[in-house]
């Protein structure tokens, strides 16, 4: 008698579309979860009063969108979990990194990176619902 062929598990229509929505809202909690706590990183980093604490979203915004023009072409390249799977490890480790920041700059520097790696989450789930 032949022992029955492990099957291979494969993730279901549902499953795929909770993960994709879930990937996609790490960029909306990415810019949102920051903005009550702009008063508290504005008194931490004595940033003055005006729009200079604004920098935050817009230096995530502009790593995005700069991120967006290599992700494309390197998951069509490498593949796209692999470059997904890295993605979400330098979201992850550069959101953690905004959370150490002891300087104003370097807040920025890392929101900057923490939007390229973000910017790979939305560029790749297109690609991925699409195929």
């Amino acid at each position: 008698m032949h022992s029955p062929q492990p099957q291979k598990k494969t993730i279901g229509a549902r499953e795929l579309v909770v993960m994709m929505a879930s990937i996609m809202a790490l960029n909306a909690l990415a810019i949102d979860g920051m903005l009550p706590a702009f008063p508290a990183i504005s008194n931490a980093f004595s940033v003055p009063p005006g729009n200079g604490i604004q920098h935050i979203i817009s230096t995530y915004l502009l790593g995005s969108g700069i991120g967006s023009l290599f992700f494309g072409p390197l998951s069509d390249r490498y593949g796209r979990k692999p470059i997904l799977l890295g993605a979400m490890f330098g979201y992850g480790i550069f959101a953690l990194a905004c959370s150490f920041s002891n300087s104003f700059d370097m807040l920025l520097a890392m929101r900057f990176m923490h939007g390229f790696c973000g910017s790979a989450l939305s560029v790749l789930v297109v690609s991925i619902i699409r195929d």
